[in-house]
């Protein structure tokens, strides 16, 4: 149905919208939806109904979606996707699935911003209030109260820098930052363990100003009024 007066086309049935050019790869994105609004004076077509997107690296769900024509972002709202690791690892590295959730995400070519995001890969659990991503830069910024948890250690802090480029694989964790390391074995001790492998059973809480991880060679610094106490039966 055209509006005129209006400029908006409203489209309804069992819909597939491909989009050659978006912030999420070089791929098609494809869009599956039951109803599109096209604003011709807007420049912006609006999902306002359940949709579905597909792409090379990844799949999922979204309850509203905005793609505005003129400058190319894409606005999501309410997403739940399974995207492919190769994301944001070099391709010739073994590949995993990623459970990624967010309350709202604008997507550009050159920045995006996603707010109360949520990430699971694999016994790994990672949630902020706000990401920005600068993909040119392979670099991102999430902001607000932090925390990842898997299961040798949790994490929490209010800034965390991630530089992902070829050569860089840095991750900078800053601000209010707590760390509890978990003991590797939860079984009872038995009784020809020495003292210090009894140690070794107990979590270890830590406090400090900053902890600085180089992710490939899985290496970690931690700065500034170090703090750690081991919590002992």
């Amino acid at each position: 149905v055209y509006n005129y007066p209006a400029k908006r086309l409203h489209i309804s049935g069992d819909l597939t919208l491909r989009i050659t050019r978006h912030p999420l790869g070089n791929q098609p994105l494809t869009v599956q939806t039951a109803y599109l609004n096209w604003d011709l004076r807007g420049q912006h077509i609006d999902a306002e109904l359940p949709t579905r997107l597909r792409w090379s690296d990844g799949q999922g769900g979204i309850q509203k979606l905005r793609w505005n024509l003129a400058s190319g972002a894409i606005e999501l709202e309410q997403g739940v996707f399974r995207v492919s690791s190769a994301v944001f690892q070099e391709r010739t590295q073994p590949q995993r699935e990623v459970d990624i959730r967010w309350d709202s995400a604008t997507l550009r070519s050159d920045r995006s911003e996603v707010k109360g995001l949520r990430l699971k890969d694999g016994d790994t659990l990672a949630t902020a209030e706000r990401a920005d991503v600068f993909d040119r830069r392979r670099y991102a910024l999430a902001t607000g109260k932090l925390r990842l948890e898997d299961p040798r250690v949790d994490l929490e802090g209010a800034k965390l820098e991630i530089w992902y480029g070829e050569n860089q694989k840095r991750a900078l964790l800053q601000n209010q930052v707590r760390m509890r390391i978990k003991p590797r074995d939860t079984q009872p001790p038995s009784e020809e363990e020495t003292e210090l492998e009894q140690a070794k059973r107990y979590p270890i809480d830590a406090t400090c100003n900053e902890i600085e991880y180089f992710y490939r060679r899985k290496v970690a610094y931690l700065r500034g009024n170090i703090n750690a106490v081991q919590q002992l039966p």
